[in-house]
């Protein structure tokens, strides 16, 4: 009977350790498109990932592993200034880590051009897709409606990140975090987020929108973001209907503006937990002087 113990056992460790199979892949240069050949740039790589290549030229991405959780790590520091969105994370298999050297050596910019018109929003997570981003600078992003810097309908973990400078016309000037989206943001930095648009809107939030999704945001920064109306660091959005949950825990919300409500945070028709510290804005942060939440 100890043979045929032994050769379950093996059996079963051998189906283990092919359902836990995953792909690296390595940036290992600053260009974006067109890239130059036998350079693996980020776009080349998330296109490897969302449609592995059988024989990849030389030199490139390489040959993706369709199954598992795949990462993409970076040989390179400085600036990757994007000359278009990166493509969307969709149709992936079990997940997708984007593993950076540290949001001081690697920034992901969206403005290539450098003029603050030509910018374009960075990434966007589609639903059902499982995405985590640490390590990095996102800044300069501009999206024509939401998310300058990230559009998440799926589930993101952000950690060790900085937004910086990420702009959208509608809401959500770095991330915005839309149903059935589930936002994790841990240990992150969000300065100079903005949005960019005069006329009234609905929703808005400087530097983060959860609308109707699930947001908890940990051990991190908000400040220098702003808003035209409300919500100039963080806007959380339901249809009272129990969509729209935020929860804050051992954060700092300092300095951020809203001319309208909730200098700091404004919350709609959803709900709000905190465990977290909120620093006393300026007057001129905003209208309302209960920390600049409303």
């Amino acid at each position: 009977m100890q043979p045929m113990a032994t050769g379950l056992v093996w059996l079963f460790c051998v189906i283990l350790a092919g359902s836990a199979r995953a792909n690296t892949v390595t940036v290992n240069t600053l260009e974006d498109l067109p890239g130059t050949s036998g350079n693996c740039s980020l776009r080349d790589a998330i296109d490897e990932i969302i449609t592995p290549t059988t024989n990849p030229p030389p030199g490139d991405c390489g040959d993706s592993d369709p199954n598992g959780v795949d990462t993409i790590t970076f040989s390179v520091t400085g600036t990757i200034a994007l000359l278009a969105a990166l493509p969307q994370i969709k149709d992936i298999d079990e997940g997708l880590n984007i593993v950076g050297p540290g949001a001081r050596s690697l920034t992901i910019s969206g403005n290539a051009p450098n003029d603050g018109v030509s910018a374009v929003q960075v990434l966007r997570v589609q639903p059902n897709e499982k995405v985590t981003i640490e390590g990095v600078t996102i800044a300069n992003g501009r999206a024509p409606k939401n998310g300058g810097g990230i559009q998440n309908f799926g589930q993101l973990t952000v950690k060790n990140t900085s937004f910086i400078g990420n702009t959208a016309l509608e809401d959500g000037g770095a991330i915005s975090n839309e149903k059935p989206g589930q936002l994790t943001v841990l240990n992150s930095t969000f300065s100079g987020n903005f949005i960019d648009n005069e006329t009234p809107q609905e929703e808005e939030g400087g530097a983060v929108l959860n609308l109707d999704g699930t947001a908890t945001i940990a051990n991190s920064t908000f400040f220098g973001n702003r808003v035209p109306n409300t919500g100039g660091a963080i806007l959380n959005s339901g249809n009272n209907d129990g969509t729209g949950i935020l929860t804050l825990i051992n954060s700092t919300i300092n300095g951020n503006t809203g001319s309208e409500a909730g200098g700091g945070i404004f919350t709609g028709g959803a709900r709000l937990g905190f465990a977290t510290r909120c620093s006393q804005p300026t007057p001129e942060t905003t209208a309302d002087r209960r920390l600049g939440v409303s």
